[in-house]
């Protein structure tokens, strides 16, 4: 064919990076994009776009949920780039029946938890706990030496798995170390008691080695993140 009806997809499309689509009359030439740009159809929704994200959007890297019962979960080539992103945020919303806290891992660019003692403590833990009408008060303070994990101590603790739980952070890059930022949790569970949390926590990683993923533990082997709960990863824009 001769191109200039839009049906010679070599003379249509002329440049590394353009896109083939079709409107009304054959087929076209989107020209590729410029860095970050997006893709998104028209106001007319009949043709696609590239546009560019205002700065303080929000997008979703990465979402995990679980189909059955896991001891942990990993979440490989999320997407982190500090070029684009001003820092990041995790949830979850889900249960765990265990009876001390969730721990967390980086995950390096082969895929391999980073299981070396690069992860400090510091920060500020106040907490409120109530079972069958007994409540708890306490908080600390602490600058630890590093261990080989980050302690998701806003992830609710309940034995019985009974509480539907949920929580959130923050993830900030600062002078080359990704900080974790465990802020607050809460949950209830109707069948023996009640219980609420609240956390605040901070994890500093030591090592000029970006994570690319995360891996999310269980406190044991004998404990279970409980089928449907989700774990979710945005970056806020610059």
């Amino acid at each position: 064919t001769n191109g200039t009806n839009g049906t010679d997809v070599g003379t249509t499309i002329t440049t590394q990076g353009d896109l083939l689509y079709r409107d009304g009359s054959g087929l076209q030439r989107l020209a590729k994009g410029t860095a970050n740009q997006t893709l998104q159809m028209n106001g007319s929704a009949n043709a696609p776009t590239w546009v560019t994200a205002a700065s303080g959007n929000t997008v979703k890297l990465a979402q995990y949920t679980h189909s059955s019962n896991v001891t942990s979960f990993q979440i490989n080539n999320i997407g982190f780039d500090d070029s684009v992103y001003a820092y990041y945020r995790w949830n979850y919303v889900g249960s765990v029946n265990a009876a001390s806290s969730v721990a967390a891992r980086w995950v390096d660019s082969s895929n391999n938890p980073i299981t070396s003692s690069t992860y400090r403590l510091r920060g500020y833990d106040s907490y409120r706990y109530e079972n069958g009408g007994s409540a708890t008060i306490g908080n600390w303070n602490s600058n630890a030496t590093p261990a080989d994990k980050m302690m998701v101590r806003s992830w609710a603790q309940d034995p019985n798995g009974n509480a539907l739980q949920f929580g959130y952070g923050h993830i900030i890059r600062q002078a080359g170390k990704y900080t974790m930022w465990d802020n607050i949790s809460a949950g209830s569970d109707d069948t023996s008691g009640t219980w609420n949390f609240s956390y605040y926590a901070s994890y500093e990683y030591e090592s000029t080695t970006a994570p690319v993923g995360i891996q999310i533990l269980a406190p044991s082997s004998s404990a279970n993140f409980l089928s449907g709960t989700q774990f979710t990863i945005w970056g806020i824009k610059k």
